[in-house]
């Protein structure tokens, strides 16, 4: 046992993986909690169109207290990061986002049509674990499993030879100051890839 497992008592290392399911329990029900309109907007000859809605009913703008928000073909930019040449135009389109995030957000939504017909929605206030989209549990899943492995490596699989095999490699990055001799396991021959 290494002087770092002994550090690190078996109670410590188990209240570290419950915290990840403590987190698992905390983000859904904040998840299930933000309302949901069941409306899958998306942009499509220049408007927005309301899926849900009968006959994917063309969307010109969203009502709100302040006014109305006009969609444009930027609200919907599948990838925002490569849309927007500054970050002037990059924070407008966070900003857009968060206007239509709280206008969404309302118990009841208004939609004015591209014929100027207004269309009212009402929002469910919450959602079920089951309705929550495969994005979120990817996240979730990714979030995980890279908690899990850096406490394996934490806990001291540092010492075993097959983290010797699958990291030593990456010595050969290190600028050369920083090279140290290989201490990894007696055991097992070491070899420098440089």
């Amino acid at each position: 046992m290494s002087a770092l497992q002994k550090n690190y008592s078996r109670q410590y290392i188990a209240g570290l993986g419950t915290a990840p399911l403590i987190a698992i329990f905390f983000s859904n029900i904040a998840a299930c909690q933000s309302p949901v309109s069941g409306l899958n907007l998306s942009w499509s000859a220049g408007h927005a169109i309301a899926e849900a809605l009968s006959l994917k009913t063309p969307i010109a703008s969203i009502r709100t207290i302040d006014g109305d928000i006009r969609l444009q073909a930027s609200d919907f930019a599948p990838y925002p990061n490569r849309e927007f040449e500054s970050y002037y135009s990059y924070w407008q389109f966070l900003h857009r986002q968060q206007q239509l995030y709280l206008a969404l957000r309302a118990q009841h939504v208004q939609f004015t049509t591209v014929d100027g017909d207004t269309i009212a929605v009402s929002t469910e206030r919450c959602r079920s674990v089951g309705n929550l989209p495969l994005h979120f549990w990817q996240g979730i899943l990714v979030a995980i499993a890279a908690w899990y492995l850096g406490m394996l490596v934490f806990y001291g699989i540092l010492a075993q030879p097959l983290t010797v095999i699958c990291f030593l490699p990456a010595a050969r990055y290190l600028p050369p100051a920083s090279r140290q001799p290989c201490t990894a396991v007696a055991s097992s021959p070491c070899r420098h890839p440089y």
